[in-house]
């Protein structure tokens, strides 16, 4: 658990990354991060909705499955 803020919502989305509600403490502010599944890193913070996180997920395993190989580290998915 990160201080100053709450996970609300915590889903798998692919088999490269996952996503999350997050809530700002102080703040009060509910925003959505991606979150690469190997490493749990956040790739990508403060996004403003769910279908927003889902499109950039979506986008980057559409990607993989374009380039010869796919992105780096990435499982591919069918």
């Amino acid at each position: 658990m990160t201080i100053g803020r709450e996970v609300l919502r915590d889903e798998e989305v692919s088999a490269n990354y996952r996503m999350r509600e997050v809530r700002q403490r102080r703040t009060g502010a509910v925003t959505w991060e991606v979150i690469e599944a190997e490493s749990g890193r956040a790739v990508v913070v403060g996004l403003g909705s769910r279908d927003e996180a889902v499109r950039v997920i979506r986008g980057w395993e559409r990607l993989s499955l374009r380039l010869s190989g796919g992105l780096e580290g990435h499982r591919l998915v069918h």
